[in-house]
């Protein structure tokens, strides 16, 4: 509604509707898991388009956050695919403790480069879906990108039935997943990141399955907490 895309979420009053999320708002608690994890995690880096002003209110929120904790926040701003290559590359393995993801499309959709170059400089990844950690990612809070697919496809299917955009209502999808990749956390020299990962299963010992998963309720929202053993399919979780 900020950005005068729909009118209201009842109705969306134009040419638009579907499904949204609040990923801004779990930017701070994104970096609070992080830092939780890591007890010790004095430095992360993040990567942001300048010119995207969804991205440059994630980093802000990604910077007061850090501050709160305590954290270097280390912003690299690129403009492009190959901009964030190079910064990714000239970046020191030691020079920061970990990566952390705050809301860019275009970083977003580079997020294999992203787990690829810090696998080989040895940072823990946090990120924002839980796809990135069935792709190598240490872990993620945030939404099932895949599940918010799905519900946006029942949209399609009402307009190609005949319902008008304008008539629809805008639906939030509020269901919180955080994912830890314990085969990510075992090639960490981090004792940490181990200790956490033990305490996560020992909570989930209920579970036989190789991803296990506890549900809970936290106010209006669903948090799904999953470990993934391997790179599988999300739809493992």
């Amino acid at each position: 509604m900020t950005a005068g895309l729909v009118e209201g979420f009842a109705k969306s009053g134009g040419r638009l509707t579907g499904v949204y999320n609040r990923l801004l708002d779990l930017t701070g608690k994104r970096l609070e898991i992080l830092k939780e994890m890591i007890p010790r995690l004095a430095r992360v880096v993040t990567f942001y388009d300048p010119g995207n002003t969804v991205a440059q209110e994630g980093a802000r929120l990604g910077r007061q956050a850090a501050q709160q904790l305590g954290v270097q926040l280390i912003e690299r701003r690129v403009s492009s695919i190959e901009e964030l290559r190079v910064s990714l590359q000239g970046l020191k393995p030691r020079e920061v403790d970990a990566y952390f993801y705050t809301p860019d499309a275009m970083v977003g959709s580079q997020s294999q480069l992203v787990i690829d170059a810090a696998k080989a400089k040895r940072w823990p990844t946090m990120f924002h879906e839980v796809g990135r950690v069935a792709k190598g990612a240490l872990a993620s809070y945030g939404y099932n990108y895949r599940e918010a697919g799905r519900l946006s496809a029942k949209y399609v299917q009402r307009i190609l039935a005949g319902a008008q955009p304008k008539d629809l209502p805008v639906e939030g999808y509020d269901k919180i997943e955080f994912a830890l990749n314990r085969r990510t956390v075992r090639r960490s020299a981090s004792r940490s990141l181990r200790c956490f990962c033990c305490g996560q299963t020992r909570s989930s010992s209920s579970s036989r399955s190789t991803n296990a998963a506890i549900s809970s309720r936290q106010r209006s929202n669903s948090l799904k907490v999953a470990l993934s053993e391997t790179t599988a399919s999300p739809d493992r979780y």
